[in-house]
């Protein structure tokens, strides 16, 4: 046993130390047996690598004690055996730290082993479960939470590759993660996109094919036929979120948005030749966007589960003068859908053992619950994200591509419709007034990057659309960019 053999240890290398001290030189060499020196300057090393092991185990003690008082001495008790005043009876500790309980027969030196039916393991160990950081000589940093009751030991509360996990720009639109229990983060964010130039399908219509509105019955040929049309859109978005581990693994969070759109339009009446389309004054609508609530459940490490609830908090109401007529909105000028929508999601995310690669993806579902109060209901949306990040120190880059798939708009709005009679009906005709005019499928490729400081982060990204198929005629998507910033607490 380790207490039963370091004492003998100690007896012969004083024995050997005295007789070299004492004995004559031909005396002693005559004494040696074959290998004594070498077994004496085994053991010597030996016994300096235990002094060794000793020594930095203490100074894990005192970082623990800077770090958190309040858990420091349990933990160091679980990690640190009573010796009995013998710095050699750590010698069984070259192994993790939670070593073998004492069977019959040890001795009472030896190291007890936590009890297994624990799930948490002692932040002053040494060595973790896989995945997991050591508490001790790793210290976190400022900021990053602590180990103690929060850390379970297949959900840690931050492990390597967290800035990556946390990464502010993804954590405010597309990839959901978790909070150790009483953490919380509040992200704020801001969304940019721009739209220019009218497309139906994969492609691009001039607007020669959809002015000049001849007075008549729009969509009409040939081939469009309106009165008016959209020339570019700006929409801009503002998010704040507040998320909170409700458990090691349940987490929740709101999301509040408020958003500004502009349109700008073109005008032909009668016969005009597009020199002499007139230039409208941009439609503009803005105020808070419908509300989201979700509740995030880490199914394992890697895989969350999500289930969000959309509320109705945008009008559907928002007026434009048009030609010296005030008309509803149409529906992209709208702030939101006027109904609850229920958005289930998946997200998986991988880590690599070295902390400096993650991969990752989102497949999230809205389904509108039913027709809104004024007859109609925005498509529904399936989205996949798929991502790859890069940690360089406090900074993170990264790569994503996010696929839309929405439907066209069921029903209408009898107060939008209005805005497409003919121009001696008291309409001005407008694409985007008609519902078929909506939805369809975009493929984007954004690239971006992101910086951890302590316990904030700050990130953007901008990207392009790579594809787009749009039902019928609307703007197409050109860029867009997005930026982030969050703290956690």
């Amino acid at each position: 046993m380790a207490s039963q053999r370091f004492p003998r240890l100690g007896v012969r290398i004083a024995v050997a130390l005295a007789s070299a001290a004492f004995a004559p030189d031909s005396a002693l060499a005559k004494s040696r047996k074959p290998g004594h020196d070498q077994q004496v300057r085994e053991l010597a090393a030996e016994n300096a690598q235990l002094r060794q092991q000793l020594a930095e185990m203490r100074r894990e003690r005192d970082l623990l004690k800077a770090a958190n008082p309040q858990n420091a001495q349990a933990a160091a008790e679980a990690a640190v055996p009573k010796t009995g005043g013998n710095p050699f009876s750590v010698k069984d500790l070259d192994k993790p730290y939670n070593i073998a309980k004492a069977e019959p027969g040890q001795a009472s030196g030896s190291a007890q082993e936590p009890s297994k039916d624990k799930k948490e393991m002692a932040c002053g160990a040494q060595m973790m479960k896989s995945g997991e950081m050591a508490c001790g000589a790793k210290m976190m940093k400022k900021g990053e939470m602590r180990c103690g009751a929060n850390m379970i030991a297949d959900m840690p509360a931050m492990e390597p590759g967290s800035q990556m996990q946390m990464n502010p720009v993804l954590a405010g639109t597309d990839f959901y993660h978790i909070h150790p229990k009483g953490m919380w983060m509040f992200n704020t964010s801001y969304m940019h996109v721009n739209q220019n130039g009218l497309a139906s399908g994969s492609a691009n219509v001039p607007l020669t094919q959809v002015l000049p509105d001849h007075l008549g019955t729009p969509n009409s040929k040939p081939p469009y036929n309106y009165m008016m049309a959209p020339t570019y859109m700006t929409m801009d978005m503002f998010m704040f979120m507040p998320m909170v581990g409700i458990t090691d693994r349940l987490t929740v969070m709101a999301m509040v948005n408020y958003m500004s759109m502009e349109m700008g339009m073109k005008m032909g009446m009668g016969n005009a030749k597009p020199k002499d389309w007139v230039d409208m004054a941009p439609m503009t609508t803005s105020g808070f966007y419908d509300s989201e609530l979700d509740a995030v459940y880490a199914i394992t490490k890697e895989i969350f589960g999500t289930l969000g609830l959309s509320i109705p908090t945008g009008s559907i109401t928002r007026k434009v003068e048009m030609m010296g007529v005030t008309y509803r909105a149409p529906y992209d000028m709208q702030l939101g859908s006027g109904t609850f929508a229920i958005k289930p999601s998946l997200s998986y995310h991988h880590v690599t053992d070295d902390a400096l690669w993650m991969w990752g993806g989102q497949a999230t579902f809205t389904g509108q619950i039913k027709d809104n109060s004024y007859g109609y209901t925005r498509g529904n949306n399936f989205k996949t994200t798929v991502f790859l990040q890069r940690a360089f120190g406090a900074a993170t880059g990264f790569l994503q591509m996010t696929f839309n798939d929405t439907g066209k708009i069921r029903g209408y709005d009898p107060n939008i419709a209005i805005i497409n009679r003919s121009m001696l009906d008291g309409g001005a005709s407008t694409p985007d007034a008609d519902p078929h005019n909506y939805g369809g499928q975009r493929l984007d490729a954004l690239m971006g990057l992101a910086y951890e400081k302590g316990p904030f982060s700050f990130g953007v990204s901008g990207g392009v659309p790579v594809y787009q198929y749009l039902n019928g005629l609307q703007l197409k998507t050109t860029w867009i960019l997005n930026s982030a910033f969050q703290a956690m607490f």
